[in-house]
Protein backbone atom coordinates (compact mmCIF):
# COMPACT_ATOMS: atom_id res chain seq x y z
CA UNK A 1 0.00 0.00 0.00
CA UNK A 2 2.87 2.37 0.82
CA UNK A 3 4.44 1.67 -2.58
CA UNK A 4 1.12 2.44 -4.30
CA UNK A 5 0.83 5.67 -2.27
CA UNK A 6 4.31 6.77 -3.32
CA UNK A 7 3.57 5.98 -6.96
CA UNK A 8 0.27 7.85 -6.70
CA UNK A 9 1.98 10.95 -5.25
CA UNK A 10 4.70 10.87 -7.88
CA UNK A 11 2.14 10.48 -10.68
CA UNK A 12 0.15 13.47 -9.46
CA UNK A 13 3.30 15.61 -9.23
CA UNK A 14 4.42 14.67 -12.73
CA UNK A 15 0.92 15.18 -14.12
CA UNK A 16 0.63 18.71 -12.82
CA UNK A 17 4.14 19.55 -14.00
CA UNK A 18 3.34 18.39 -17.54
CA UNK A 19 -0.05 20.09 -17.54
CA UNK A 20 1.25 23.43 -16.33
CA UNK A 21 4.23 23.42 -18.71
CA UNK A 22 1.84 23.16 -21.65
CA UNK A 23 -0.26 26.15 -20.63
CA UNK A 24 0.05 29.45 -22.46
CA UNK A 25 -0.92 32.76 -20.91
CA UNK A 26 -1.25 36.35 -22.08
CA UNK A 27 1.52 38.63 -20.84
CA UNK A 28 0.71 42.31 -20.36
CA UNK A 29 2.81 45.36 -19.57
CA UNK A 30 1.55 48.94 -19.43
CA UNK A 31 2.17 52.47 -18.24
CA UNK A 32 0.06 52.98 -15.09
CA UNK A 33 0.05 56.75 -15.67
CA UNK A 34 -1.75 56.40 -19.02
CA UNK A 35 -5.45 57.27 -19.07
CA UNK A 36 -6.82 54.62 -21.42
CA UNK A 37 -10.36 55.95 -21.16
CA UNK A 38 -9.19 59.01 -23.17
CA UNK A 39 -8.16 56.86 -26.11
CA UNK A 40 -11.11 56.88 -28.51
CA UNK A 41 -9.48 56.61 -31.93
CA UNK A 42 -6.42 54.96 -33.44
CA UNK A 43 -4.34 54.53 -36.58
CA UNK A 44 -2.15 51.65 -37.68
CA UNK A 45 1.59 51.34 -37.44
CA UNK A 46 3.37 49.07 -39.96
CA UNK A 47 3.19 45.41 -38.97
CA UNK A 48 6.40 43.50 -38.30
CA UNK A 49 6.48 39.81 -39.22
CA UNK A 50 9.48 37.52 -38.82
CA UNK A 51 9.15 33.84 -39.70
CA UNK A 52 11.27 30.74 -40.30
CA UNK A 53 10.81 30.89 -44.07
CA UNK A 54 7.63 28.85 -44.42
CA UNK A 55 5.44 30.86 -46.87
CA UNK A 56 2.34 29.80 -44.91
CA UNK A 57 3.58 31.94 -42.03
CA UNK A 58 3.59 35.18 -44.00
CA UNK A 59 0.54 36.28 -45.95
CA UNK A 60 -1.22 39.56 -46.69
CA UNK A 61 -4.49 37.74 -45.93
CA UNK A 62 -3.20 36.86 -42.46
CA UNK A 63 -2.14 40.48 -41.87
CA UNK A 64 -5.57 41.71 -42.91
CA UNK A 65 -7.44 39.31 -40.66
CA UNK A 66 -5.28 40.12 -37.65
CA UNK A 67 -6.02 43.81 -38.19
CA UNK A 68 -9.72 43.06 -38.60
CA UNK A 69 -9.74 41.10 -35.34
CA UNK A 70 -8.02 43.93 -33.47
CA UNK A 71 -10.31 46.56 -34.99
CA UNK A 72 -13.37 44.49 -34.03
CA UNK A 73 -12.13 44.20 -30.44
CA UNK A 74 -11.68 47.98 -30.24
CA UNK A 75 -15.07 48.63 -31.86
CA UNK A 76 -16.69 46.61 -29.05
CA UNK A 77 -15.16 49.15 -26.68
CA UNK A 78 -16.34 52.19 -28.66
CA UNK A 79 -12.87 52.81 -30.14
CA UNK A 80 -12.54 53.24 -33.90
CA UNK A 81 -9.87 53.75 -36.56
CA UNK A 82 -9.30 57.34 -37.64
CA UNK A 83 -7.14 58.53 -40.52
CA UNK A 84 -6.24 61.94 -39.08
CA UNK A 85 -5.17 62.95 -35.56
CA UNK A 86 -5.81 59.63 -33.77
CA UNK A 87 -5.46 59.34 -30.00
CA UNK A 88 -3.14 56.36 -30.21
CA UNK A 89 -1.32 54.11 -32.65
CA UNK A 90 -1.57 50.33 -32.89
CA UNK A 91 1.15 48.03 -34.12
CA UNK A 92 1.51 44.30 -34.01
CA UNK A 93 4.48 42.02 -34.34
CA UNK A 94 4.41 38.34 -35.16
CA UNK A 95 7.42 36.11 -35.20
CA UNK A 96 8.06 32.38 -35.45
CA UNK A 97 11.12 30.77 -33.93
CA UNK A 98 12.40 27.26 -33.43
CA UNK A 99 12.28 26.02 -29.85
CA UNK A 100 12.67 22.74 -28.00
CA UNK A 101 10.42 21.10 -25.43
CA UNK A 102 10.19 17.92 -23.39
CA UNK A 103 7.43 15.50 -24.41
CA UNK A 104 6.48 12.25 -22.63
CA UNK A 105 7.38 8.90 -24.15
CA UNK A 106 6.40 5.60 -22.51
CA UNK A 107 8.43 2.43 -22.83
CA UNK A 108 6.67 -0.74 -21.82
CA UNK A 109 7.31 -4.01 -20.05
CA UNK A 110 4.80 -6.88 -20.06
CA UNK A 111 5.08 -7.16 -16.28
CA UNK A 112 4.36 -3.57 -15.40
CA UNK A 113 1.08 -1.77 -15.00
CA UNK A 114 -0.90 0.59 -12.85
CA UNK A 115 -2.78 3.80 -12.86
CA UNK A 116 -1.79 6.29 -15.50
CA UNK A 117 -2.27 9.95 -16.24
CA UNK A 118 -2.27 11.06 -19.81
CA UNK A 119 -3.96 12.79 -22.69
CA UNK A 120 -7.09 11.23 -24.14
CA UNK A 121 -9.22 12.39 -27.07
CA UNK A 122 -11.54 14.13 -24.60
CA UNK A 123 -8.82 15.69 -22.43
CA UNK A 124 -6.49 14.94 -19.58
CA UNK A 125 -7.60 12.31 -17.10
CA UNK A 126 -6.76 9.30 -15.03
CA UNK A 127 -6.48 5.97 -16.78
CA UNK A 128 -7.66 2.62 -15.50
CA UNK A 129 -5.13 0.04 -14.28
CA UNK A 130 -3.45 -1.57 -17.26
CA UNK A 131 -1.26 -4.54 -18.03
CA UNK A 132 1.72 -4.35 -20.31
CA UNK A 133 2.26 -0.71 -19.36
CA UNK A 134 5.61 0.76 -18.63
CA UNK A 135 7.63 3.59 -17.25
CA UNK A 136 7.45 7.11 -18.57
CA UNK A 137 10.43 9.00 -19.82
CA UNK A 138 10.78 12.18 -21.83
CA UNK A 139 12.32 13.09 -25.13
CA UNK A 140 13.25 16.43 -26.65
CA UNK A 141 11.53 17.68 -29.80
CA UNK A 142 11.88 20.84 -31.87
CA UNK A 143 8.79 22.85 -32.74
CA UNK A 144 7.71 26.20 -34.18
CA UNK A 145 6.63 28.69 -31.52
CA UNK A 146 4.58 31.66 -32.72
CA UNK A 147 4.42 34.86 -30.68
CA UNK A 148 1.96 37.68 -31.33
CA UNK A 149 2.60 41.10 -29.77
CA UNK A 150 0.11 44.00 -29.83
CA UNK A 151 1.48 47.45 -28.99
CA UNK A 152 -0.41 50.64 -28.09
CA UNK A 153 1.54 53.88 -28.60
CA UNK A 154 0.39 57.33 -27.50
CA UNK A 155 0.02 59.41 -30.67
CA UNK A 156 1.23 62.63 -29.03
CA UNK A 157 4.20 61.44 -26.98
CA UNK A 158 5.02 58.40 -29.15
CA UNK A 159 5.54 56.43 -25.95
CA UNK A 160 4.57 52.78 -25.66
CA UNK A 161 1.71 52.68 -23.12
CA UNK A 162 0.43 49.10 -23.39
CA UNK A 163 1.71 45.77 -24.70
CA UNK A 164 0.02 42.39 -24.79
CA UNK A 165 1.66 39.21 -26.04
CA UNK A 166 0.81 35.55 -26.42
CA UNK A 167 3.02 32.60 -27.38
CA UNK A 168 1.75 29.27 -28.65
CA UNK A 169 3.12 26.26 -30.51
CA UNK A 170 2.05 26.10 -34.16
CA UNK A 171 0.58 22.67 -34.76
CA UNK A 172 -0.69 23.34 -38.28
CA UNK A 173 0.73 26.24 -40.35
CA UNK A 174 -2.28 26.07 -42.68
CA UNK A 175 -4.50 27.03 -39.72
CA UNK A 176 -2.28 29.94 -38.66
CA UNK A 177 -4.85 32.63 -39.47
CA UNK A 178 -7.44 31.00 -37.23
CA UNK A 179 -4.88 30.53 -34.46
CA UNK A 180 -3.83 34.18 -34.65
CA UNK A 181 -7.46 35.30 -34.45
CA UNK A 182 -7.82 33.35 -31.20
CA UNK A 183 -4.61 34.90 -29.88
CA UNK A 184 -5.89 38.39 -30.69
CA UNK A 185 -9.07 37.70 -28.72
CA UNK A 186 -7.07 36.51 -25.69
CA UNK A 187 -4.75 39.53 -25.82
CA UNK A 188 -7.49 42.11 -26.31
CA UNK A 189 -9.46 40.60 -23.45
CA UNK A 190 -6.72 42.05 -21.20
CA UNK A 191 -7.02 45.58 -22.59
CA UNK A 192 -7.94 47.90 -19.67
CA UNK A 193 -11.03 49.38 -21.38
CA UNK A 194 -13.92 46.92 -21.27
CA UNK A 195 -16.67 46.44 -23.85
CA UNK A 196 -19.18 49.26 -24.14
CA UNK A 197 -22.81 48.79 -23.13
CA UNK A 198 -23.92 49.34 -26.74
CA UNK A 199 -21.84 46.43 -28.03
CA UNK A 200 -23.28 44.07 -25.41
CA UNK A 201 -26.92 44.97 -26.16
Amino acid sequence: MKRFSNRFTLAVAVAFTVLLSGCSAVKVDYNPAANFSDYKSFAWLPAQVKTTGNPLYKSSLTDKRVQQAIEAAFAERGIFRKTGNPDFLVGYHYFVEKKTRQVPATYGSPFMGGWGWGFRPWGWGWGMPFYGGGFRTYTTERYDAGTLVVDIVDAQTRDLVWRGSFEQAISNPAQLTRQLSRQVAKIMDKYPVRESAESRS
